[in-house]
């Protein structure tokens, strides 16, 4: 669903570890939310399938249409 309003609301993803909360990655989503539907809330859907080649692939979808796909390289080791 696509309501024409300016949107400037980024979304992103982080995956964090303890104590001191860095990120292992933190891709932006390159999907943006204009003022009401960033304040207004939502259902996000997360799904993740392992894999072992250093590598996020992130897909948005909107009403069942995928709007970004993204390809990050994991620089940073997790715990």
């Amino acid at each position: 669903m696509v309501c024409g309003a300016p949107a400037q609301n980024e979304l992103g993803v982080r995956l964090r570890y303890p104590p001191n909360r860095d990120a292992v990655w933190a891709p932006d989503c390159r999907a943006y939310l204009c003022k009401k539907h960033a304040e207004g809330g939502g259902a996000l859907k997360i799904f993740f399938y392992p894999g072992d080649k250093g590598r996020l692939n992130l897909e948005v979808t909107c009403d069942g249409s995928v709007i970004r796909r993204r390809k990050i390289t994991i620089k940073k080791s997790a715990l």
